[in-house]
């Protein structure tokens, strides 16, 4: 539906931005038929929603939710307004997008609330609680829950400017697409990169949006550690500009395409290897549907690539790098191919650590560790793990949030 969205607005020169909330819509719409009328997500335990009775519509307590709500939304945009980060052009889209949809999204935000209060079997939420905490009702507060919520919005407040930007950006290029610019493996390889990142970033950016109990894509706890958050946050901007470009510089300026442009054969064969790899990292994102989040436990996958291996999306991406960078050819000497493959084992060893992190962060949940258990017997990569045992999961309890 999504993609039929797409070439409906492009063919009437519909402007990039609403393009994407189109993309965004669509999306969600087609994923909420499919979780909501024929796997019935929102009737699992989980959800914490009760279908059986008749509505129980408590005005009050949806006035307080959406008090919480609202301060909770302040201070953020308060923090967008201070920090320089947010002052440039770059985030202009998401600025442009809030100034046009602001009174649909406020219609929708407050339905929503109204109905989900009225189906909670415990509606007196984190929203409720921080409502209750601006009137002064501390007695109503559990400050464990409430650090929980904050840390909850702070990765939406940093992830989802960052991911529609990209989207709207990567869009942008798309809409301009022609199939006769196809001439050539490389051309064909750009291409489907574009679209693979311009699908995953959809599938994220509406992911970081749609933290809903309708959906079963609720959180139900957020990375509580300092090193789960810091090997997360410097993969993306701003913090990755820093980085690459003084401590994990692996690239220098000759890539596959140069190094292979006198041999077609293996031009194609690399296309393929990467293109593979892509597919494999976008598989992942697809898998996570509305749940897509960094940072965040959302409900635990067992399916699509996760069937094979519990990190498919860091091993495709660390897997392509090489492939894309080829730092171990000589070009510049022995010695500089040797620092860029140290370099680019550094950024592999972040996204090591983001693996640990997660896990360690999951394991308090039983389903996950019976998950990773039966990875260590079953997976694609056992005979690795038993190898390198720093591989193997390792269930290191930290206190459920």
């Amino acid at each position: 539906m999504a993609a039929l969205t797409f070439f409906t607005l492009k063919s009437l020169a519909v402007a990039p931005l609403h393009v994407a909330v189109g993309c965004m819509l669509s999306l969600a719409l087609s994923i909420g038929i499919l979780d909501i009328v024929f796997l019935k997500v929102h009737k699992r335990p989980d959800s914490g929603l009760d279908f059986e009775g008749p509505l129980r519509v408590n005005l009050p307590r949806v006035v307080i939710k959406l008090l919480g709500l609202l301060i909770t939304l302040e201070a953020i945009a308060i923090a967008y307004w201070v920090l320089p980060e947010y002052q440039g052009s770059f985030y202009s889209h998401l600025w442009d997008m809030l100034k046009f949809y602001w009174l649909y999204i406020v219609v929708i935000i407050v339905a929503y609330f109204v109905y989900i209060d009225a189906r909670m079997s415990e509606p007196e939420d984190s929203y409720w609680q921080v409502g209750c905490l601006l009137l002064g009702r501390w007695r109503n507060c559990d400050w464990a829950t409430l650090k929980q919520y904050a840390l909850g919005w702070l990765v939406k407040a940093f992830f989802f400017p960052l991911m529609f930007t990209y989207l709207v950006m990567d869009l942008s290029r798309l809409l301009t697409f022609t199939p006769a610019s196809l001439t050539h493996s490389v051309a064909v390889y750009d291409f489907l990169f574009l679209l693979t990142f311009s699908v995953d970033v959809l599938f994220a950016a509406m992911g970081y949006l749609m933290t809903l109990r309708l959906f079963g894509a609720h959180i139900r706890s957020t990375e509580p550690t300092l090193l789960g958050w810091s090997v997360a946050i410097v993969c993306y901007q701003p913090a990755w500009s820093f980085f690459s470009s003084h401590y994990l510089v692996y690239q220098d300026g000759f890539a596959w395409g140069a190094w292979l442009s006198g041999s077609p054969g293996m031009l194609v064969l690399w296309v393929v290897l990467i293109s593979t790899l892509n597919l494999v990292y976008l598989w992942s994102t697809v898998t996570f549907g509305v749940r897509f989040s960094n940072l965040t436990h959302r409900g635990i996958l067992t399916n699509g690539p996760y069937r094979f291996t519990k990190h498919p999306a860091y091993i495709a991406k660390s897997l392509s790098w090489w492939l894309i960078a080829v730092p171990f050819l000589p070009i510049h000497g022995w010695d500089m191919a040797f620092k860029q493959c140290l370099m680019l084992l550094g950024l592999n060893l972040v996204y090591y650590l983001r693996a640990k992190t997660e896990e360690r962060h999951l394991s308090w949940d039983e389903t996950y560790v019976a998950y990773a258990l039966w990875m260590e017997e079953k997976g694609l990569f056992r005979h690795v793990a038993k190898l390198l045992p720093v591989l193997k999961f390792q269930r290191k309890r930290i206190l459920k949030p």
